[in-house]
């Protein structure tokens, strides 16, 4: 799979919208884009999220029509996974381990096609990695299998991502809770499992940690403290972050789980809010959210990085 920086395509197909006509400093608004965007969606051009975006249907189509080249992509460095909100166990409608499996494999077929080129991958998990059980009353309903089942599971399941993972950081989940008291946590066993001789694995038992990635301070945060308001996470999330600020001098980065949406901002750090395995989710449309199912990525080309999100949705419902 190819991806390519929206902003390139974009500037290419307002120029040819305007007649060559560039705005004031050669800037595109984030206004712009966004209309570019919604057009080359239309057109078939693309598909995905953020700052880089997937080929769509028409793609090399639009390309030609618009002028550009398809190695007017950059050489990817790095690919940064965030990996959480996946609540293997959770039955519903329209989720299960059928259709968690089916949603692995393709992840695991674009990030094969991402770091085709010699990027390595580093994966972020950010909690929620099972159910859990006992925690909610609705876990007593829509339960698939047991905690302990849960944890067999997610090792079995994640264990071709992970080989792939030159290294591996992440914090835990309040699903993943034991109990009321949080005495243990399954996400906690779940990972240790899967992770088990694993060189380059760095597993916290908290909800919020920082970490030292290649010298830079990433904070990788489980908020489920957090609130948001009016169905919108940003004004909490800043609000954490001014906190951790405060308290982690040279923080780099935020990657975050919980909240189901992707969404990115650089204020009052760089932060990403992760997206998740599961669609038709209650909690989430009881704070005012659509479930984004899919997962961040962050690309890293020498200097520069770039958001994205692999969608992982519309495969349907499976049987085990």
């Amino acid at each position: 799979m190819r991806w390519i920086k929206l902003e390139q395509v974009a500037k290419k197909i307002l120029e040819a919208l305007m007649n060559g006509l560039k705005p004031e400093h050669g800037d595109f608004s984030s206004s712009s884009l966004a209309r570019a965007r919604t057009l080359l969606r239309k057109l078939g051009c693309i598909a995905g999220e953020g700052d880089y975006i997937t080929p769509g249907v028409n793609f090399d189509l639009c390309l030609r029509l618009f002028g550009l080249k398809s190695d007017e992509q950059g050489e990817l460095r790095e690919v940064r996974l965030l990996l959480s909100d996946i609540h293997l166990g959770r039955k519903t409608e329209t989720f299960n381990l059928g259709v968690l499996r089916i949603r692995i494999r393709k992840l695991i077929a674009e990030l094969s096609s991402l770091t085709s080129g010699g990027a390595r991958l580093l994966v972020f998990g950010l909690g929620d990695y099972v159910d859990g059980a006992g925690i909610y009353g609705r876990q007593a309903y829509e339960q698939e299998i047991d905690p302990s089942d849960q944890v067999v599971e997610f090792t079995n399941v994640f264990a071709e991502l992970f080989e792939m993972a030159d290294s591996v950081y992440a914090v835990i989940g309040n699903h993943g809770r034991t109990d009321e008291n949080e005495s243990a946590s399954f996400d906690y066993i779940a990972l240790k499992s899967a992770l088990s001789g694993k060189r380059n694995a760095y597993v916290s038992k908290r909800y919020v940690d920082v970490f030292n990635v290649g010298g830079e301070q990433v904070l990788l945060g489980h908020v489920s403290h957090v609130r948001a308001y009016h169905g919108i996470p940003d004004y909490g999330i800043r609000r954490f972050l001014y906190s951790q600020l405060a308290r982690w001098r040279g923080l780099g980065e935020a990657y975050l789980g919980h909240f189901h949406v992707f969404k990115y901002s650089s204020e009052p750090v760089a932060w990403v809010s992760n997206g998740t395995f599961l669609d038709n989710d209650e909690l989430s449309y009881r704070m005012g959210f659509t479930c984004d199912v899919g997962q961040a990525v962050v690309l890293i080309e020498d200097n520069k990085k770039w958001t994205g999100f692999i969608n992982l949705g519309g495969a349907g419902v499976a049987d085990r």
